[in-house]
């Protein structure tokens, strides 16, 4: 099992052949671990490992599920890109799409529907992405860097928190 500091996580909707969600944590050194909640407890010292991927180089920051997509999620690290996996079943996850786009490290991932995702980074910048085509739809320009992101059910309202104490929320065209 991977040992080492876990920076995000997230809970995935069961993909075809699994009987039940799997967890995905992200960890400092770049890997990514999928894990089957159902033996004991999911964690780096269990051994119900799905898979264990190289990821990100400089730690995986974040990692968010698609809401419409089952086994489908998409993580953010510390060399500046967001990567759409999928979780196909059992131990085969495969690597989707890599987007490119961010100046400094990707700090904040929201899924929304209709496989779009908006990430945040240290360059101050909110970038909504189309996941299926591979490509950014929107750039956002903040005066801050955004540690957090959050998107309304239905996609067309986001909220963000910056590092200079301040909330803001966005309205999605």
């Amino acid at each position: 099992a991977h040992k080492g500091e876990v920076l995000c996580c997230v809970v995935i909707a069961p993909a075809n052949g699994c009987p039940s969600e799997a967890v995905v944590a992200g960890f400092r050194d770049g890997k990514l671990v999928v894990y089957d909640p159902n033996d004991g407890e999911a964690g780096p010292q269990r051994s119900g490992v799905y898979a264990t991927l190289t990821a990100h180089r400089d730690g995986v920051r974040c990692v968010a599920a698609l809401p419409d997509a089952a086994g489908r999620f998409v993580s953010g690290g510390g060399d500046n890109k967001l990567v759409l996996w999928e979780h196909e079943g059992g131990t085969f996850v495969r690597k989707l799409n890599t987007l490119v786009g961010h100046a400094h490290f990707v700090r904040c991932v929201a899924a929304l529907a209709r496989s779009r995702c908006v990430s945040g980074s240290d360059d101050k910048t909110l970038i909504l992405w189309d996941l299926a085509e591979g490509c950014r739809l929107q750039t956002l320009a903040c005066d801050e860097i955004p540690l957090c992101v959050a998107a309304s059910p239905d996609g067309t309202t986001l909220a963000s928190g910056f590092d200079g104490k301040t909330l803001t929320a966005w309205a999605l065209a």
